[in-house]
């Protein structure tokens, strides 16, 4: 595997040091990654040729890449979309190629998280649908899940999903949701916790953490990050980790509890806390907290994000279908319109997710005129929402446009599979450029691009969304045995 490692700079945030240490970027050949095959006819794909307002750029192409070796090719496409009562003309990536059999079964994925300032990615769905110039909805949104449910409340957050008060935590930087854990501690009670996070010096006292519902566990580093801790976190877990103790997660300042039955999955016996991959200097903030917390998720200022954090409300039941909740929490203080008038709203769309096992998320979407409804991977770590899409399914027109003198390409059935060789100087080429000017900020773009939700091949996504089949355990991570 080829890998470049790259020194984040100081950042200084209220006067405290945060070093953010190697990223590793991964750019190789990963056509081998996986030994068993994507099978596109497991997926719904989007008939271009049926649609009667969609548009494409198929010479604005990129690649996604994972950890794990997901590979997704993609060009910029244009269409009507709707998520929720959400509705209007936005960009999104269709995708003509995938390596990996964690989609099977899965239409596409949509991330909702904010555009990336010079990026060539599509603008992210949520954001192209809402804010002032977009119909009025303010960009925030929150999450919460239960065992069996989830929900994605647009808009805000519904007062009556939590308990006590909401607490407020700015991001590192605007363009991704990372902020600051000062500590993580692991006990049957507070008091008797130990501290997993054993910084060696007196700067920096903190890890940034990204809050990420693609991410199953809580994931920690596994190593001293090169002297900044006195021992690895994950080993210090796997030491004293035992039944029925809680984690306490310190973020900005602000303790929070994340009790043994969210992290623990009672069905396999196995813990839901998995070790950074390497090169990663900090922690993801999985599924399991959001079993515990409603996250709002804030991005009306344009210098930074703020997320939103309260406890669950006991009892409380996600939304089974879409729903609006009158009087939303803080929006009477934006300048809110009506989604499809020019009449002031207070309410928030409470949107039904799609929760397997507690740990993959699906909502459904509608494409096109007249619209084609598909299930995708929600995704808070990630911005860009695509579909796959078949070749004989484009527009002659479009067909003809696509980039054959770039990309080599092999035939698979309908599908359009470029080979990764003549892809590779080109993608060195953008990468060495990428690296002259990137900044701490772009760094974590960089990482939720490439180091998001990295997968075991013993654990893929389900692929029963819409009943087609089994329910293999969709857990990004493979959960650990508790002793």
């Amino acid at each position: 595997m080829c890998a470049s490692r790259l020194a984040f700079k100081l950042l200084q945030r209220n006067e405290l040091l945060i070093v953010l240490l190697s990223v590793l970027l991964v750019m190789g050949d990963v056509s081998d990654a996986f030994t068993k095959p994507w099978k596109p006819d497991t997926s719904d794909h989007f008939q271009a040729s049926s649609s009667s307002t969609f548009q494409a750029y198929p010479e604005k192409h990129f690649a996604l890449h994972y950890a794990d070796g997901t590979e997704l090719r993609s060009f910029d496409c244009n269409d009507q979309v709707t998520i929720g009562r959400l509705t209007g003309k936005a960009p999104f990536a269709c995708i003509y190629h995938c390596n990996s059999p964690d989609f099977n079964g899965v239409d596409g994925i949509l991330g909702f998280g904010r555009p990336h300032p010079g990026s060539n990615y599509p603008t992210p769905l949520f954001w192209a649908l809402s804010g002032d110039s977009n119909g009025g909805m303010p960009r925030k949104y929150s999450f919460l899940s239960t065992p069996h449910e989830a929900e994605l409340q647009l808009g805000g957050y519904n007062p009556d999903s939590v308990q006590g008060p909401m607490t407020f935590v700015d991001t590192l930087n605007p363009n991704d949701f990372t902020v600051r854990v000062q500590s993580l501690r692991l006990g049957h009670s507070k008091d008797a916790a130990v501290e997993l996070l054993q910084f060696a010096h007196p700067a920096p006292k903190a890890l940034p953490a990204i809050m990420d519902s693609g991410t199953s566990c809580l994931v920690m580093p596994s190593s001293n990050l090169g002297g900044i801790l006195a021992d690895s976190p994950y080993s210090l877990f796997k030491t004293h980790a035992g039944k029925g103790k809680s984690f306490y997660l310190t973020i900005e300042g602000h303790e929070f509890e994340i009790p043994f039955e969210d992290w623990y999955l009672e069905a396999t016996k196995e813990a839901c806390v998995e070790p950074s991959p390497g090169g990663v200097s900090g922690l993801l903030i999985g599924d399991v907290f959001f079993r515990k917390y409603l996250v709002q998720f804030d991005m009306t200022r344009s210098d930074k994000s703020v997320l939103g954090i309260a406890e669950q409300r006991p009892g409380y039941t996600p939304a089974k279908t879409i729903q609006s909740v009158p009087g939303g929490s803080q929006l009477q203080h934006l300048p809110v319109l009506g989604r499809r008038s020019l009449l002031r709203s207070t309410q928030v769309d409470d949107l039904p997710v799609f929760n397997r096992h507690g740990t993959q998320y699906f909502v459904n979407v509608s494409v096109g005129t007249p619209g084609q409804h598909f299930t995708v991977i929600f995704d808070t770590g990630s911005s860009v929402f695509g579909l796959f899409v078949r070749n004989s399914d484009l527009p002659v027109d479009i067909r003809k446009r696509l980039p054959m003198d770039l990309l080599q390409i092999k035939s698979t059935g309908d599908f359009m599979h470029w080979g990764w060789q003549a892809m590779g100087e080109m993608a060195w080429k953008h990468v060495l450029a990428v690296l002259l000017v990137v900044n701490a900020s772009a760094l974590f773009v960089a990482y939720t691009l490439y180091y998001r939700k990295p997968k075991s091949p013993l654990s893929s996504r389900i692929t029963d969304s819409k009943n087609r089949g089994a329910e293999p355990n969709s857990s990004s991570r493979i959960p650990q045995d508790v002793v």
